[in-house]
């Protein structure tokens, strides 16, 4: 399965995401403009987003999945006006927080894990603590899920930020050394964008933006065999 990944979108859409059998969107999604004014997300979301997807979705064999990141208030606070449903009607696979899904044909299935939360700094949404990301994880390894598709990537690898400081997850660091997943995606610390390794799991920023939010990196494309 070859997947297309972008995370860090903040409301740029004018980009045509690389061709591959299903597309990733690890987070941030909507612009800064209006991130924490949620009845103006959902505004940009039904009109800008929603017609983005349809555009996008039909050259996805396997459509489009997305979580939530810590800019995205919008999809933390789905209260009224049956946003719950009104997410579903995206043409996407959105992947609730701590839920798991399995993509794939023909015995070439992948199970994917949403870990949206990232380490507690200032007012965010989705932030938690490494205690917390741990117990999430759980749920992960009595899945067997094999992609971790994480907003925040883990300690030491792809996590550097402007200043300097190493700004991802041990718990995520330490469920990749045990359990050994098959692909993490993730995003969140925009100056850190690429590939790496952790043993033999291969981990991907795909964030678009640089740390000034200009538009700088394509999607990236990743090959699983399983």
């Amino acid at each position: 399965m070859r997947i297309a990944c972008a995370a860090d979108l903040h409301g740029h859409l004018g980009f045509q995401p690389p061709a591959a059998d299903m597309l990733v969107l690890a987070g941030d999604i909507v612009p800064i403009e209006c991130e924490r004014d949620v009845p103006m997300s959902w505004s940009w979301a039904t009109e800008k987003l929603a017609p983005w997807l349809r555009a996008q979705t039909i050259r996805y064999k396997h459509g489009i999945l997305a979580i939530p990141g810590n800019h995205d208030f919008w999809l933390q606070d789905q209260r009224g006006h049956d946003r719950s449903n009104l997410i579903r009607s995206f043409n996407w696979h959105y992947l609730d927080p701590g839920a798991r899904q399995t993509i794939g044909s023909e015995g070439y299935n992948n199970t994917f894990f949403s870990l949206p939360w990232t380490l507690a700094r200032n007012d965010w949404a989705f932030q938690a603590n490494d205690n917390f990301i741990a117990m999430q994880l759980q749920k992960a390894q009595t899945g067997r899920c094999n992609v971790i598709v994480s907003h925040g990537p883990p300690l030491g690898c792809l996590d550097t930020a402007w200043n300097g400081q190493s700004i991802g997850s041990r718990a995520l660091r330490e469920y990749i050394v045990d359990n050994k997943p098959d692909l993490v995606i993730c995003g969140h610390v925009h100056e850190a964008a690429g590939e790496d390794m952790i043993g033999r799991t291969h981990v991907v920023n795909c964030s678009l933006l640089d740390s000034r939010y200009k538009f700088t990196n394509s999607p990236r494309v990743v090959v699983l065999d399983s």
